[in-house]
């Protein structure tokens, strides 16, 4: 699984931060999201049993990754299922 993080900012700018450790700016959060539905990434939540047979992975076994810094989160961007 491919995880990327979207934040959204006072301002109405996002960005979203992808496995590949790149930072990607966007001038609001429905066009990230485009983007991030155009890569077909889904939120976690939508997710649901047939998804989790598909990939081999218990929902109840994942969680949004997180870190103190974009160095530290960016090896928890990829989770292979066991």
């Amino acid at each position: 699984m491919n995880w990327a993080r979207l934040r959204v900012f006072t301002n109405g700018t996002a960005d979203v931060f992808d496995m590949d450790g790149v930072t990607h700016e966007f001038p609001d959060e429905e066009e990230a999201r485009m983007v991030l539905q155009e890569d077909e990434f889904s939120e976690l939540g939508t997710f649901d049993e047939e998804d989790e047979r598909e990939w081999g992975m218990s929902l109840r076994s994942l969680s949004s990754p997180t870190a103190a810094s974009d160095d530290e989160l960016l090896p928890k961007m990829f989770v292979r299922a066991e």
